[in-house]
């Protein structure tokens, strides 16, 4: 066999590979990215939760103090979690992202070649 094409079989084969797992990188990006809204959404509720938790305090809406203040802790903790998971989830998302970015550059400088 010559060596240009035993060395294309060879390419061909990383470049399969390469697009194999930049496929992968790309679903878990998405599915990242989705978790991602999802928990932006999940914190605009405890947001909405929270605020309406503390008007009620406020207006004296027959809550107890304590009760009212214990509601908004918990949901503060709850928000502080989500916030942490949050960007825990926007780091991961950001990495999948940087080598989704170097496998297509090393896609398109092998092609180049």
């Amino acid at each position: 066999m010559r060596p240009e094409v035993a060395a294309f079989r060879e390419l061909d084969t990383l470049v399969r590979n390469l697009t194999e797992q930049l496929a992968g990188y790309r679903r878990r990006a998405l599915a990242g990215e989705s978790r991602v809204r999802e928990l932006e959404h999940r914190i605009g509720e405890l947001e909405t939760v929270l605020t309406a938790t503390k008007s009620a305090a406020t207006v004296g809406s027959g809550h107890s103090s304590d009760a009212v203040s214990t509601d908004a802790s918990a949901v503060a903790a709850d928000n502080e979690d989500l916030r942490a998971r949050l960007a825990e989830a926007k780091e991961r998302t950001t990495q999948l992202a940087d080598r989704v970015r170097f496998l297509r550059q090393q896609l398109m400088h092998g092609a180049e070649r």
